[in-house]
């Protein structure tokens, strides 16, 4: 519930029956599944419980905002090198 994941999207993820729209899911479509594995995928870490996916999740943000942080350190520094400041 607190994953966002589309009450329609949840149900066929459970192998309810949503009526209707049953008919308009093809599940042979790679179309349908990928929107089903997107759907699922939101939910992952409130479904696990194992903290292994949501830290190495966390890992890759940090990651990258490392990076970015790096990049700028180091911008920063030209700049100051060229106003003569270091």
């Amino acid at each position: 519930m607190n994953s966002d994941v589309h009450p329609i999207m949840k149900e066929l993820l459970m192998g309810h029956s949503v009526k209707l729209d049953d008919f308009y899911y093809d599940k042979d479509s790679k179309k349908s599944r990928q929107k089903l594995l997107d759907e699922y995928c939101k939910a992952i870490d409130a479904l696990t419980i194992n903290e292994e996916n949501r830290l190495r999740k966390k890992v890759q943000e940090l990651t990258i905002r490392a990076d970015k942080l790096l990049e700028l350190q180091m911008e920063m520094d030209k700049v100051k090198e060229q106003l003569g400041l270091r």
